[in-house]
């Protein structure tokens, strides 16, 4: 059984990876990536609507495959396994713009669900971290409520909360800022922030993030690194400073 543990080197790194695109997988949205994502680096990939910046978060995921090139998490190779595939699950978290909540299920089953799929908690403590994750996402309020119940926003709160309960240490985000207003945006930015720097309720370590955005966000501060996606490329624009060891 593979580990994915932390690694020395990039917890991420993508070597000559063409990437596919969700609609049509042998179609290249992106070529030749070559990227590295290290322990500790706040990372924002910009690009246009359409450019395949969703794509790329979704391969760098493990969540679609590439077209070509490797693809190695905390030093290990893609997972060809579905027990391998759960061990790197438990690494890496990723929140989706909008939708993919079960909408037969309440806000609270929702967040339990990787709990219990994973078997990582008893089933009598799962209750508990649950309700932590929705205090901690300003949820508690919408526990037993259907996500259909919920405006956008919430729901995207729901989505964060159910991928922090198993406490990944990368976390990929799809435009969390897109469409909010003014309050909401500035609670995922504090959120943001919060989690890289290990200061966010709940978790208990800090956490890699690699977000995507149409246009880089105007608090980008030195030490965030910054990629663009144009034309089919992928282009780094300024590497993340005081990276952490791994």
């Amino acid at each position: 059984m593979i580990d994915y543990s932390e690694a020395s080197g990039p917890i991420l790194a993508m070597i000559h990876v063409d990437v596919g695109c969700l609609q049509d997988r042998y179609r290249v949205a992106v070529r030749d990536v070559n990227w590295q994502v290290h322990s500790g680096d706040f990372w924002i990939v910009a690009g246009s609507h359409g450019s395949g910046r969703t794509d790329l978060l979704l391969t760098a995921a493990g969540l679609l495959p590439p077209c070509a090139g490797q693809i190695q998490w905390f030093g290990q190779p893609q997972p060809a396994s579905e027990v391998a595939r759960q061990s790197l699950r438990r690494k890496v978290g990723f929140v989706f713009e909008q939708g993919h909540l079960l909408h037969d299920l309440t806000v609270a089953e929702n967040v339990a669900l990787p709990c219990e799929y994973h078997g990582v908690q008893r089933a009598g403590s799962v209750e508990g971290v649950v309700t932590r994750m929705l205090e901690s996402t300003g949820l508690r309020a919408w526990a037993d409520a259907r996500p259909a119940a919920l405006p956008v926003p919430w729901q995207r709160r729901a989505l964060l909360a159910r991928a922090l309960v198993l406490q990944p240490r990368l976390m990929f985000f799809d435009c969390p800022l897109r469409g909010l207003d003014r309050r909401h945006a500035e609670w995922w930015h504090e959120t943001l922030l919060q989690l890289h720097r290990g200061e966010f309720p709940g978790v208990s370590h800090s956490v890699t993030v690699v977000m995507t955005a149409e246009e880089p966000p105007t608090w980008i501060t030195p030490g965030m690194g910054v990629a663009w996606i144009e034309e089919g490329r992928f282009s780094v624009v300024t590497s993340p400073a005081n990276r952490l060891a791994g």
